[in-house]
Parts: C-alpha cells; sequence; structure tokens
C-alpha cells in the first residue's frame, strides 16, 4: 500500500481494491487481469438473475395471483458492467443518485482532505496505468455518461427524504406503465444533448450540450468537435497520415514539422497489424503536449460543446438567451464557464461534474447575476424513450380495460351490461392467425366453447389490427342462438356475440368468428395476443405461415392486460409442418391459463 493509501479509509480502500479484483481476475485476492475471466462478475449475476426467474416462473404456475419479480443490482462501479447488462436485458435501466459535491463531502466529513482526494482517485480515475483498467477499475464517471435515469439526492435537514421518494416511485411506476406522464422541460432538453453528444468526433470523451431561452425553448445546439470543414479526429487515420499527407485531412504543421513527422512513423510502425483493421487515430493534443512535455488543453483541435452551441446563436443571425439556460451532459469547464456568466446564462443544468475551478473560480464570483449550477435529474436515452413511449394509446387502453366506450356514451348508445370475470367460464379458447397470401391477406379465427354462470345476452369483443386494412369480422359456425352483430368504427374494432336466452342452462355453448384483413403495406405488429379476462380452462394459440415471411417465434406471458409486464419469452422450437411442407404452423397451449394474463406468440419478420 502507498504512502497516500495508508491514510485511506482502511475498510473502504479494502473493498475497492477486491471490487476491482474480482472485476480483473474473478479472484477477491488476485489483481492480475484476466482475460477469459474478467467477465465472471456479469455472468454470475447473470446466473442469480436466472435462478430468481425460474423461480418466479415455477412459483406462478401454481399461483393465480404470482407477481412477476423485478431485480435491483447495487453499487455498480464500472460502465462495463451496466454496459453488459444493457445489451443483454431491454428492461435493465442503469440509475445514477447523485449529490452536489458540497453536500457530499458533507456527507463525507468523517474523512480529511487527503483521504476524500485519495478516495476520488479511485472512484473517479483520470488516467488509467493499464489500457485494460477500463474494464474493472472504478469509473463513477463513466458510470455516469451510460446512466439514463438520474437522481438528485440533495442533502435534507428533518430526515424525510419526500424529493427522493418522490423521484424513485415516479421511475418505478413508468417502469411499470409507461407513458403516465409526459417528459419534463429539464429532461426534454438534457436528452437532446444527450442525442448531440453522438456527432462528436472526439477520441476522449463525447459530450453534448443545448442551449434555451428562459421559457426552454431551443436556441442552440452543440457537441464537441472540430470546426466545420475540418476533418474529425476520429476519421485521422495515422498511416493515411505517413503516406499522403494531404492537405484536407492535415493541418500545415503536421505535415512540415519533421519532429512531429518522426513521432507519427514511429506509432505507425510500433501499431501495424495490430489495430485489427480498425482507424488508427490519434489525438494531436496528446502527441504535442507529449512533444512539449506540457499538459496545455489549448491544443484540443475540438470547440467544447457549450462552446460550439453557443457560436451557433452568433453564427445564425443571434437570439437573446439573457436568463436562459444551459444544458450539457458535462459541467462546463473554465473557460466555456466565463461564456455562460458573459452571456448571462442564468442555470447550467450538468450530468457529470468537471474536474476543475470553474464553479469556486468563475461562476460564484461576483455578487449579482451569477450562473447557478443545477444538478440533472431526470431520465434520459434509453430510459426517455422506454418511459414516455406510449405502448397503447390512453384512450384505446381506458376503453379496453373498463368497457366503456366516451364516445358511445356521448352519443347516447346503450351501455353493453358489465361482464364479471367469474360470469363466463371458457372450456376451451382457440386463437389462429394464418398468412393466407403472404401478408397480402391474413385470416384470424376464433373458436369458443364456454359456460355461463349468469344468464347474459351480450358477450362485447374487441378487436386490435395494427395493419393496414380491417375487411370485418363474420360469424361461421355457431349454436342456434347465438348471432353476432358487428359494430362500426375506428380501432378497435368492436363486435358483439347476442345470446338467446334458450341458451342460458346449457353447459357448453360453441360459437367460431373469421377476421379478415390485409397487410399491404407492411405495417402490423408482429404478435397475435388474447387478453384473459374470464376464467379460461384452455387456450391455445396458433400461428400458421407460409416459409420465409416469419423468423424467431416466441411464445409469451404478460402477467397483465396492457402487455407491458413480461414474465415469460421463450422460443417456439418445433413446429408442426402441414400436408405442404412450404407452411409451418406454431402453437402455444400454456399449461395454466390465469385471469388479466396476456398470452402471445410474438416473432420477427423477414426482410
Amino acid at each position: 500500500m502507498g504512502k497516500q493509501q495508508k491514510r485511506y479509509h482502511l475498510y473502504t480502500y479494502l473493498m475497492q481494491q477486491m471490487g476491482n479484483n474480482l472485476r480483473s481476475s474473478g479472484n477477491p485476492y488476485k489483481p492480475d487481469f484476466v482475460e477469459n475471466k474478467f467477465r465472471d462478475f456479469f455472468e454470475r449475476v447473470d446466473k442469480i438473475i436466472h435462478i430468481i426467474n425460474m423461480y418466479t416462473e415455477n412459483f406462478a404456475k401454481g399461483n393465480k395471483e404470482a407477481a412477476s419479480t423485478r431485480i435491483c443490482i447495487d453499487a455498480i462501479r464500472n460502465p462495463y458492467e451496466a454496459l453488459y447488462f444493457k445489451d443483454k436485458y431491454k428492461s435493465f435501466h442503469l440509475m445514477a443518485i447523485s449529490t452536489d459535491d458540497v453536500d457530499r463531502r458533507v456527507r463525507l466529513k468523517h474523512l480529511n482532505e487527503e483521504e476524500l482526494e485519495n478516495l476520488d482517485s479511485i472512484e473517479y480515475a483520470r488516467k488509467l496505468k493499464k489500457p485494460e483498467e477500463v474494464f474493472y477499475h472504478q469509473n463513477i464517471q463513466g458510470c455516469l455518461e451510460v446512466a439514463d435515469i438520474h437522481v438528485y439526492n440533495k442533502n435534507i435537514d428533518n430526515g424525510k427524504y419526500h424529493d427522493l421518494t418522490k423521484q424513485l416511485i415516479k421511475y418505478i411506476a413508468l417502469m411499470l406503465h409507461p407513458g403516465l406522464v409526459t417528459p419534463t422541460h429539464l429532461e426534454r432538453c438534457m436528452q437532446l444533448a444527450y442525442n448531440a453528444k453522438y456527432n462528436s468526433g472526439c477520441l476522449s470523451r463525447q459530450v453534448g450540450a443545448v442551449v434555451t431561452r428562459e421559457d426552454f425553448s431551443i436556441q442552440s445546439i452543440g457537441w464537441n468537435d472540430v470546426p466545420k470543414g475540418q476533418v474529425s479526429c476520429n476519421l485521422r487515420d495515422i498511416s493515411s497520415f505517413c503516406v499522403n499527407k494531404d492537405k484536407e485531412s492535415f493541418s500545415s504543421f503536421e505535415i512540415e514539422d519533421s519532429k512531429f513527422n518522426n513521432i507519427m512513423e514511429t506509432l505507425n510502425t510500433q501499431m501495424s497489424g495490430k489495430a485489427s483493421g480498425r482507424c488508427k487515430s490519434f489525438c494531436f493534443k496528446d502527441v504535442y503536449n507529449g512533444m512539449q512535455n506540457d499538459k496545455n488543453q489549448v491544443y484540443t483541435r475540438s470547440l467544447h460543446a457549450e462552446e460550439n452551441a453557443f457560436l451557433q446563436i452568433s453564427k445564425y443571425g443571434g437570439t437573446e438567451v439573457k436568463n436562459g439556460y444551459l444544458f450539457t451532459t458535462a459541467s462546463p469547464c473554465e473557460l466555456c464557464a466565463k461564456k455562460a456568466y458573459q452571456l448571462g446564462i442564468k442555470n447550467i443544468y450538468y450530468i457529470d461534474p468537471y474536474p476543475g475551478i470553474s464553479q469556486k473560480h468563475i461562476l460564484t464570483f461576483g455578487k449579482d447575476n451569477n450562473p447557478q449550477m443545477k444538478l440533472f435529474y431526470g431520465a434520459i436515452g434509453n430510459a426517455y424513450l422506454d418511459f414516455y413511449e406510449t405502448r397503447i394509446p390512453a384512450k384505446d387502453e381506458l376503453e379496453m380495460l373498463t368497457n366503456i366506450s366516451v364516445k358511445d356514451i356521448a352519443k347516447g348508445n346503450k351501455k353493453d351490461p358489465k361482464i364479471e370475470y367469474e360470469d363466463l367460464i371458457y372450456h376451451s379458447v382457440a386463437v389462429e392467425f394464418r398468412f393466407v397470401k403472404g401478408r397480402s391477406v391474413v385470416q384470424n379465427s376464433r373458436t369458443v366453447n364456454f359456460k355461463m354462470k349468469k344468464p347474459i345476452e351480450i358477450i362485447p369483443k374487441k378487436i386490435v389490427w395494427t395493419g393496414s386494412t380491417y375487411n370485418g369480422t363474420k360469424l361461421v359456425d355457431a349454436d342456434d342462438g347465438i348471432t353476432m352483430e358487428e359494430k362500426k368504427g375506428d380501432m378497435p374494432y368492436t363486435y358483439n356475440i347476442i345470446i338467446d336466452k334458450k341458451l342460458w342452462g346449457n353447459d357448453e355453448i360453441h360459437y367460431k368468428t373469421i377476421t379478415n384483413a390485409k397487410d399491404e403495406k407492411r405495417i402490423m405488429e408482429p404478435y397475435l395476443a388474447h387478453m384473459v379476462k374470464n376464467k379460461t380452462k384452455e387456450l391455445e394459440l396458433i400461428l400458421v405461415t407460409p416459409k420465409g415471411i416469419v423468423k424467431n417465434v416466441r411464445k409469451v406471458i404478460y402477467a397483465d392486460l396492457s402487455m407491458e409486464t413480461k414474465i415469460e419469452d421463450k422460443k417456439i422450437y418445433t413446429c408442426v409442418k402441414t400436408k405442404s411442407e412450404d407452411v409451418l404452423t406454431y402453437t402455444f397451449k400454456p399449461s395454466v391459463v390465469n385471469v388479466n394474463y396476456t398470452y402471445a406468440i410474438e416473432w420477427e419478420f423477414e426482410k
């Protein structure tokens, strides 16, 4: 342990070191990097998730009220841990719980300044000794950059974390039901800055920025990159420099300076055959600072994101931004902080703190109209899209859940009698979806056998068809006394099964309907789903398709009627071949059918 680390809080140091060792070698006591072992941590957590899901699945088979399991992985410290789970699980979101640096230091007051600096040197490592350390060393800054939910845990005196609780409740609710609310102004603006950063060709870090007026109207967007017309750093290749030295890609200094040329030749020779076909890009600032034995930031080729956004306003005619806001994915450096101050920016919203003195030295200087640093909180990135995109239009969802049509009530139409889940018992339901002529002609049949536990005159039915054309539903087979009435209107399409009184005492009533539709515009959602609203003993979903139309066919179970809480998603590996070898039939017959669940066959379309 080095001299500085001896002053460390021992427990914290040991836990951090053992965490790094686990990531690097799979062993808490071995620090050496083992290439085929550093994924052990990911795989161990993945196995635990699999065990929990298996338990939930088995528990649900015998319990109609079984809830799905939601898993929280605490204390992720390396961004590649988060990226692994993001790639593997669509519903994974990385939540960063942050606070202002002043409040953070108050909470760590048991540490002296030296211990605090050592803690930061581990958690916010700026320079790593070995390239492979990026995969296992703690990197809080990297985690902040890939986090898509940011929660602000501000300091309080009363012990009641109302603001923190409200934030957590909001995002958990949006995980369970996207589209409940719309994004805040802060989320909308920071999402634009977050998207803008991907335009950056910087080799070190991508940053995005947005400038708004006081009403949050967007005035400009910027990202860190070279001036317009110059070639970005990520596209400039060392080998191309050594061979061509073209003036479109490289500056006169780079082409003419002999010392710079010698360094580039050395780099090209040492990298030869090791880049695996990648562009051997280089950072001019690193090369020049190495030549000068310096650390000066002025030699960077790129404009900073905030600087770029400010200049866009001036370049294209100017607009007043006094008392406006700056949104940036990383807090501004000293140079950009001065520009924000000069422009009269009121608030600077940021995600990742910049390791400089811009706040203490620039932004807090003076008494009046200082820009205020505001730690961003909200959902961005994938979480922004997942949380605020409604899966089903809200009015359609409400009508499906309540069985009440606002339009029909407004027209004065007679309301269909409400049927409770125990009023009908379905002995069997078979739903078949068939591609008759490719995707241009499709047909859906529904064969039902049921018993009534109380007299019912009308059973209302709904069809959600996402394809191009709906051609109606017909009753093609039924017991005497069963008729059908189709209602005209937009999706969801509706019809009524009308039951004659003479059938009320029967133990089993039978009918079959066929729906004809088209998807000539190839826009339909790739699934067949059945929502279980009444007790059902047997359910069978069938997909019949010619070869070459669908792929990756899966059986999926949702623990709700709005298809949000998925508890099972498995491939249907086998299919039954019909008499024609060119037609395939996929069948999903769940062993237990739960009320208020949705059962589906889902697939992907072949291109």
